[in-house]
C-alpha cells in the first residue's frame, strides 16, 4: 500500500485545513515508521522551511512546505532524477 501520495492531482497547494490534516497524518506515520523524515539536500523552494518525507515502502520522497504567514503550504513529489541528474556514476 502506498502511504504517501499527491493529495490533489490538479494542485500541489494546500488549504490551511488540509495542511493541519496532513501534518497529523505525517506525525502518525512517522511514529509507526511507515514514513521517514529525510534531510533536504537541494531545496525545491529555497528560503522556506521545507521538509522531505520518504514512504518507507515505495521509497518515494515528498516535499512539504509548511504553513507560514507569507507562504501557502504545498505538498509535492520530489523528482530525484530531475533534481540531481544522473547519479549512476556515484553508485559503486
Amino acid at each position: 500500500m502506498i502511504v504517501l501520495g499527491p493529495l490533489d492531482e490538479q494542485s500541489r497547494y494546500l488549504s490551511d485545513w488540509d495542511y493541519v490534516l496532513l501534518r497529523r497524518t505525517l506525525d502518525e506515520l512517522l511514529s509507526t515508521e511507515r514514513v521517514k523524515k529525510r534531510d533536504v539536500f537541494k531545496p525545491l523552494h529555497p528560503g522556506t522551511a521545507e521538509e522531505w518525507f520518504e514512504d518507507a515502502e515505495t521509497g518515494e520522497i515528498y516535499c512539504l512546505v509548511p504553513l507560514d504567514e507569507r507562504i501557502t503550504p504545498s505538498w509535492e513529489k520530489v523528482d530525484a532524477f530531475k533534481l540531481f541528474g544522473d547519479v549512476s556514476s556515484l553508485q559503486q
